[in-house]
């Protein structure tokens, strides 16, 4: 059984906006090859519960602003008619987005990833990997 000692929501699951970089496959690196192919199986995972989902990927500021607005404004209720609106109106949104915009200028791809309560293991692979590699670093995390 998970037990929270900080912020408490009624929300089943954690969601994660990490950066990422990611390699050729055909690179000689053998560390980079590792790691590219370790975070590529974390954001990909898809959990048996059914709040475990494959992140959505965003490699440039073009994706960003098409998907954020697509995948932001069923949350916001679809009251909002562009990007710009949304982000002029929800200062929660605006700290999402611009967590995403510094980690593209940083030189990362952008995922946000949900993971259900129960999948343990995946949450504490996706918070511990930053220590172990320069490859991979958690934005924010909302519970």
């Amino acid at each position: 059984m998970k037990l929270r000692s900080d912020f408490v929501t009624n929300s089943s699951s954690s969601s994660f906006i990490v950066g990422f970089k990611c390699y050729p496959e055909d690179t000689d690196d053998k560390y980079s090859k590792f790691f590219s192919k370790i975070i590529s199986m974390i954001l990909d995972s898809e959990g048996n519960c059914f709040k475990t989902s494959p992140a959505k990927i965003y490699n440039n500021l073009h994706e960003l602003r098409k998907g954020f607005y697509k995948d932001y404004k069923n949350w916001c209720g679809n009251e909002h008619d562009s990007l710009d609106d949304m982000l002029a109106n929800n200062e929660w949104i605006k700290k999402e987005y611009d967590a995403c915009v510094e980690t593209l200028e940083r030189g990362y791809s952008v995922a946000i990833k949900s993971v259900d309560y129960s999948d343990d293991a995946l949450e504490d692979m996706i918070r511990e990997l930053p220590y172990i590699t320069d490859d991979f670093i958690l934005v924010k995390t909302e519970y």
